[in-house]
């Protein structure tokens, strides 16, 4: 009987903290693997694997200077508004500073307006961090907004279709002709696939 492999692979992962030259080291080389299905815990003293008390409050004044919430920063959850929670999850993902951030319809449960201000915060945010973002979405006209390239998936079994590549500026207009066109490209194809599922 063949063993399958990990469902998780940990291999040589080490994090430090602090400024150029004066690292701070919060993890050492870390090897773990975790089967499918299994729970494991990770454990250890207060701290380790923790940046210090001062850069976590740099790093915290600067996303939510960042996210535009630093009128807020002495505010409970209960007392933030849905937009004001989604820039606080926005503002906690890039805290990190990850190589690769997934998004999956961050931005759907908010009413249009709501919505098309934090698509200008999360493209102004990109201008500035140059992170690689994965945003799954069903609006076209925020894949256009937003995006490099739009990639359209098939009806089930989910494959592609078919990649767009937005060649429109950082700062792009709605109502531009080039931006339109793009939408009506895109949505002619996704049409081709909702007609799929209804045959």
């Amino acid at each position: 009987m063949t063993m399958a492999g990990p469902k998780i692979q940990i291999q040589r992962v080490a994090k430090s903290f602090g400024a150029p030259g004066h690292p701070t080291p919060a993890l050492g080389e870390i090897d773990l693997d975790v089967a499918e299905r299994e729970f494991v815990c990770l454990l250890g003293p207060s701290g380790c694997g923790t940046r210090p008390a001062a850069e976590r409050r740099r790093t915290v004044e600067r996303y939510l200077n960042l996210v535009g919430l630093s009128a807020h920063a002495d505010k409970f959850p209960v007392q933030l508004s849905g937009g004001m929670k989604q820039r606080v999850a926005l503002a906690r993902a890039l805290a990190n500073n990850p190589s690769v951030i997934l998004m999956d319809e961050p931005f759907g449960a908010l009413d249009a307006q709501t919505r098309e201000v934090l698509q200008d915060e999360l493209s102004r945010i990109q201008r500035v961090e140059h992170k690689t973002i994965l945003f799954v979405t069903h609006s076209i006209r925020e894949a256009v907004y937003l995006a490099d390239r739009v990639v359209v998936m098939t009806s089930v079994p989910g494959r592609i279709k078919q990649v767009f590549a937005v060649k429109l500026p950082e700062v792009r207009d709605r109502f531009a002709p080039e931006f339109t066109q793009y939408e009506s490209d895109i949505t002619r194809v996704v049409k081709e696939e909702v007609a799929k599922v209804r045959e």
